[in-house]
């Protein structure tokens, strides 16, 4: 039977991680910086950033968005190329 494929999360969480990475260092901004302005815990960051093993929260992306002047849905963008 052929059925299409669900989404692929553990690489659109190192998707995220990447443009939250990329966000961050276009703006000269270290790991601490982001997490201290956000109030993300640094090592929630840093987990986030290399697309760990969960879905970062909600809240943290939002706050994380904020404080690198980007909306949450550009982060949260689904840029998988098409077929």
């Amino acid at each position: 039977m052929d059925q299409e494929a669900g989404p692929d999360w553990a690489a659109y969480r190192r998707r995220l991680g990447d443009r939250i990475r990329e966000t961050r260092l276009h703006r000269n901004m270290t790991q601490e910086a982001l997490a201290d302005q956000s109030e993300v815990g640094r090592s929630t960051l840093q987990t986030i950033e290399q697309g760990g093993p969960e879905a970062p929260r909600l809240a943290a992306l939002w706050r994380i968005a904020r404080i690198l002047d980007v909306p949450v849905q550009d982060l949260l963008r689904d840029d998988r190329p098409s077929n």
